[in-house]
């Protein structure tokens, strides 16, 4: 995945997390509506996915 993929992943999960802890739930649903959008734009799932265990971690 490039620099770029694996820079908006990181900032998306990132945002996420503080989303989930607010508890806000309009806004999780609206991170997890990019999230959605972000991923269906990346042909390669496989590698989305061992990236995305990486930066969750």
């Amino acid at each position: 995945m490039n620099d770029d993929l694996k820079s908006m992943l990181t900032l998306l999960v990132q945002e996420m997390k503080e989303a989930i802890a607010t508890g806000d739930d309009l806004l999780i649903q609206h991170r997890i509506e990019y999230l959605e959008l972000f991923v269906s734009s990346i042909p390669d799932k496989a590698m989305l996915l061992t990236e995305l265990g990486e930066v969750v971690r």
